[in-house]
């Protein structure tokens, strides 16, 4: 795995959380400005709503002025400045004083527009300069002014300078950029931190596949969780113990192979050496020829045995038809009749099968079947007996093949199934025997999704039990 996909990782999550705290300071300074503008106007406008009302109450007209200048030095302050107008615009009171003998409103109409606006609408209200009165921007909110009797007099306008607000927006946007930092860099440790715990069981990964591409299969990914990484170590973890075991076999079976093919190879060289050289006297070699012959023999059968086990092992010489299991039986009997009645052995419960209906291989089967059989016979004393056996249940068939003879050790029959493994028995009595027999007979039962046990009482007998199903989905 290569070093870019931590920082990827964390380079698109914290640019994803930036992003979003981005676009959370935007909108919310939008929010924080387009409040306290309505907040602002809708203050101004309570204000000279309230002005417009108090001169209109006026009952006589000379009472006008009073009432405009006491309104508005009561809502006039350092921050807010009142100043009427007459109907072209001209301001003829102001509130305020900061330049002196007149006003900054003085100097400038309001312009038509907006007083067209006010007596048209009543209410005017606007975050600006009033018509470039102003230099900076201010809130301002103007009314008509009415007599008593409905007629229009004036306006009436009050404005705020918006410098104080805007500071305090600057502010409040501040200590808020200063918070999504602090933040933003809080969360880039925590995405730091769980970037490297999440990728970690990946980088792990990463170099137990390149111990197991220069042959070391004994690495663990040690990651305990629930979620789809855990999910991932353990397949990992599974698929690294199932390779390691298939090394651990394979390894055997180049020893195993090894050892097999070099006593052989070892006899027939030594003898031919000895022929060719004349150490063997000449009325002696057809004895050792005999011997070469045998162990060429035994090569022979070992090969062609190792080679229907790759086949067996790959699938590929399965055909699974619906046939009677008690045939198969009765034509592994009949092969083998010579080599019982060779040793006058009985064998019991043949008439007593019946039919025993399974999908099975036919060929592989009876394979399976002749190699149980014929070690019954090799192993059987003379003049023993063979007995074969069934019980039978709704969608299975155990199938029993037992002799009499001197049995096999406990501790050698949990081997017996193993490829190459012999017994001690085994070997004095079987010449050319491989140790592959019992091994390819698991496995065609394996194959047929069965099971096969082998029992044994030393100096009793020996039993083999295969337990089949009736049908193969």
């Amino acid at each position: 795995m290569k070093l870019n996909l931590f920082r990827k990782f964390y380079f698109v999550s914290s640019l994803a959380i930036t992003i979003a705290l981005s676009l959370l300071v935007i909108v919310y300074t939008f929010l924080e400005i387009d409040y306290i503008k309505k907040d602002r106007l809708t203050l101004l406008e309570n204000n000279v709503i309230s002005i417009s009302e108090a001169v209109k109450n006026a009952e006589e007209e000379g009472e006008y002025f009073s009432v405009l200048e006491r309104t508005g030095k009561a809502i006039s302050s350092d921050e807010y400045t009142v100043f009427f107008v007459t109907l072209d615009g001209r301001t003829f009171l102001c509130t305020d004083n900061s330049l002196g003998n007149y006003c900054l409103h003085e100097k400038k109409l309001i312009s038509k527009d907006i007083m067209k606006y006010i007596f048209e609408y009543d209410i005017y209200s606007e975050l600006g300069t009033l018509s470039d009165i102003y230099y900076e921007d201010h809130f301002v909110a103007g009314a008509q002014l009415l007599d008593k009797d409905g007629n229009i007099i004036g306006a009436v306008f009050v404005s705020l300078n918006a410098d104080m607000y805007v500071s305090l927006i600057n502010k409040s946007i501040a200590a808020l950029l200063i918070s999504v930092v602090f933040a933003l860099l809080v969360l880039y440790i925590v995405i730091l931190i769980l970037t490297k715990k999440i990728l970690k069981p990946l980088t792990d990964m990463s170099a137990a596949a390149k111990s197991m591409a220069n042959g070391d299969f004994t690495t663990k990914i040690n990651y305990q969780s629930d979620d789809e990484i855990g999910e991932l170590a353990n397949s990992f973890n599974t698929m690294s113990n199932a390779m390691l075991t298939l090394e651990n076999v394979r390894s055997s079976f180049i020893s195993n192979v090894s050892h097999e093919f070099k006593t052989p190879m070892t006899v027939i060289a030594g003898y031919i050496d000895g022929i060719i050289d004349g150490t063997i006297s000449k009325e002696n070699q057809d004895k050792y020829l005999k011997i070469i012959s045998n162990e060429v023999k035994r090569l022979n059968v070992m090969v062609n045995s190792m080679l229907h086990l790759s086949k067996i092992e790959s699938g590929e010489l399965m055909n699974y038809v619906k046939t009677d299991l008690s045939e198969i039986v009765l034509n592994v009997f009949l092969n083998l009749e010579p080599k019982i009645t060779e040793k006058n052995i009985d064998v019991y419960g043949l008439d007593s099968l019946g039919t025993m209906i399974i999908e099975c291989d036919n060929d592989l089967m009876f394979n399976a079947i002749y190699n149980l059989v014929d070690n019954a016979v090799k192993f059987s004393p003379v003049g023993g007996y063979i007995s074969v056996s069934k019980v039978e249940n709704f969608d299975t068939v155990s199938f029993f093949i037992k002799n009499n003879g001197d049995g096999i050790e406990e501790e050698e029959i949990v081997h017996i199934f193993e490829r190459f493994y012999k017994t001690d028995k085994s070997r004095s009595v079987d010449k050319l025997g491989t140790g592959l027999g019992l091994h390819i007979v698991k496995n065609i039962i394996l194959c047929h999704k069965g099971e096969i046990f082998a029992r044994s009482k030393v100096g009793a007998y020996t039993e083999f039990e295969i337990i089949l199903p009736k049908k193969i989905s």
